[in-house]
């Protein structure tokens, strides 16, 4: 276990100083934060104090902050929370957004300290890199008041658009390549990470009993995944049609099982 976290603090601490541009550099990332975004706006207030798990380089935290939302920011980076305290004392809110260097699987421990929280999220798949998710449900289910909420977006085991198109060209392997556990993801930089995939059924199941659903949403059902921006920026009318039937569909049964990612809003149970 902590051989598998110096590996995932050595691979982000890597990627640390392009993350920002990458992130910058597309689109279909820009829609899956937007919709994040929005959700954390609604439910975490100004006031609020809440917890940041897998904060990267900061972005949720500081736009929350901006807002008057308190943030514990943690990640298993270095460098990129690093970044984060940087970003928070450039923008005058570094005395609301506390950073800590920590794993998913540690944060229980700020219980210790006597800090109990409005709220919590973790964004853009860094729950993927933890081999126990009960274990991380629990730690965070420590940390949270009663009826609070937790937002979650993790990548997903089942992946409709990325299926369908590596089905339609013959390449059945790589359709259904997240099925693997771990599954192989390659970052930015080109370094190869282990990662956990669950269904959106199986991340749910794994936050009860402490947490019950309040609703989910899949991102990227229809769109492709960031991997493949090249192409979809070269889609043509097409990107019009599956645009649509993204705002239309993505938050219903079957379709939101099947994204790129899952947004999953719970509440913690009392």
């Amino acid at each position: 276990m902590e051989s598998y976290k110096r590996k995932v603090s050595e691979a982000f601490d890597s990627v640390a100083s392009i993350y920002d541009g990458w992130l910058d550099g597309s689109e279909l990332n820009a829609v899956m934060r937007a919709e994040s975004l929005k959700l954390l706006d609604s439910l975490f207030r100004p006031g609020f104090q809440v917890i940041d798990i897998g904060c990267g380089t900061g972005r949720e935290a500081v736009l929350l902050a901006k807002r008057g939302v308190k943030v514990v920011a943690t990640d298993v980076s270095p460098a990129m929370t690093s970044i984060t305290a940087k970003k928070a004392k450039s923008a005058g809110i570094g005395d609301i957004v506390l950073v800590r260097t920590m794993s998913a699987a540690d944060i229980g421990i700020l219980r210790n300290e006597g800090m109990r929280f409005d709220g919590a999220y973790s964004s853009s798949g860094a729950l993927n890199c933890e081999p126990d998710l009960r274990a991380v449900a629990e730690g965070i289910a420590s940390l949270l008041k009663p009826r609070s909420s937790l937002v979650i977006s993790m990548v997903n085991r089942l992946c409709l658009s990325e299926i369908v198109l590596y089905a339609s060209i013959g390449r059945p392997a790589k359709a259904f390549r997240r099925l693997a556990m771990p599954a192989k993801v390659t970052l930015e930089n080109g370094a190869e990470l282990e990662t956990y995939l669950h269904t959106l059924r199986g991340a749910a199941d794994a936050f009860r009993p402490n947490f019950e659903l309040a609703s989910a949403k899949g991102m990227l059902v229809f769109l492709p995944p960031p991997y493949l921006e090249y192409h979809w920026q070269r889609s043509g009318p097409l990107k019009h049609l599956l645009s649509s039937l993204e705002r239309s569909l993505a938050a219903r049964g079957p379709f939101r099982a099947f994204g790129d990612h899952y947004l999953l809003h719970f509440r913690r149970v009392e």
